[in-house]
């Protein structure tokens, strides 16, 4: 009756992807496809998420049922104690589940945002790979993969944010 009241399918019925290695023998972080906000992401997604953090993290002593709990705290709002053990691996789970409703919010706007400006997060120490490729601008269609093949750090920080054409006109000033 009311299109705005019919329910999407459901992401939990959609197939999860598979965890793919880089060239750089690296887990790449996994693509929820319809996810827009991290906040909604469903428990398989986050467990997908969780499953990525530890091969990327490198800490196989871990499950993803020992994090979700931390990762569903830290995605309602509670900040995780700095001396929390897994605090970076949990970080980087949430971060996983925002880059992929980041890349999908991106495509859906691409029309007024055309652009991606790939930047190096708040580091004091940022991987070689990201500062090469600081302030590269691309189309949204081909995008930055982040973290970026060939990154050596524990928990990436780097960034990416969307340009007008008019922006891209003018120098220096994205």
């Amino acid at each position: 009756m009311f299109g705005w009241q019919k329910k999407e399918k459901s992401a939990e019925d959609r197939s999860l992807p598979e965890i793919e290695i880089g060239s750089d023998g690296r887990p790449r972080p996994p693509h929820f496809s319809g996810l827009m906000n991290d906040l909604y992401a469903t428990r398989s997604q986050r467990m997908a998420a969780i499953e990525w953090a530890i091969r990327w993290r490198k800490v196989e002593a871990l499950t993803p049922e020992d994090l979700i709990g931390d990762l569903d705290q830290l995605l309602s709002g509670h900040a995780l104690k700095k001396k929390h053990p897994h605090r970076m691996t949990i970080s980087m789970a949430k971060r996983a589940l925002n880059l992929s409703a980041q890349r999908n919010r991106m495509h859906r706007s691409k029309r007024a945002l055309p652009w991606a400006e790939f930047r190096v997060g708040p580091e004091e120490c940022s991987c070689r790979v990201a500062l090469e490729k600081d302030k590269l601008v691309r189309a949204v269609e081909q995008g930055h993969e982040i973290p970026l093949v060939g990154c050596d750090r524990m928990e990436c920080l780097c960034w990416t944010r969307q340009l007008t054409s008019a922006q891209i006109k003018r120098p220096n000033q994205h």
